[in-house]
């Protein structure tokens, strides 16, 4: 026997209206499905690894979900959050320490080298989110150039 999670929301008229979790959007589903995780962390002080932190997720929520781990008052057990994120802008604005940036790139072996931010000096003042999305640290895809792609399209 299965359950049905209902989402409750107010209308403006002051009506509660109801749907199945199913209904709502692909960002509330992922939300709700890691809530629970990240409660039993933050309650019992574990490691909780996410995958693609951010996929269908605003990225306001997902700061304020790291800024959850980060903070003694919210975080007292000390629970480790390890994620990992296509989402440059989490680089900014010393949301994360440089030695909490890992970065991964694709052998020619097609293994994967890990290697943090700190493995490069950069200045203080350095927009990291920039200098990556540049291929200033490595591990961005390889892809062709405009005039490549113009070329492969006339063969």
């Amino acid at each position: 026997m299965g359950y049905n999670i209902y989402a409750i929301h107010n209308t403006h008229e002051g009506n509660e209206i109801q749907w199945l979790l199913d209904e709502e959007s692909l960002g509330t589903q992922s939300l709700f499905y890691l809530a629970f995780r990240i409660v039993a962390s933050l309650n019992i002080g574990r490691l909780i690894i996410v995958d693609e932190l951010g996929t269908n997720i605003h990225p306001n929520i997902v700061k304020s979900i790291i800024r959850i781990f980060q903070n003694p008052k919210t975080n007292p057990k000390n629970a480790q959050l390890i994620l990992t994120s296509h989402d440059n802008t989490l680089q900014r604005n010393n949301l994360l320490r440089r030695d909490q940036i890992w970065f991964t790139q694709k052998r020619d072996d097609q293994s994967t080298e890990l290697y943090p931010l700190t493995d490069f000096h950069v200045r203080n003042d350095l927009a990291i989110d920039k200098a990556y999305l540049d291929g200033r640290f490595g591990a961005v895809p390889f892809l062709p150039s405009e005039e490549e792609m113009i070329l492969q399209g006339d063969e």
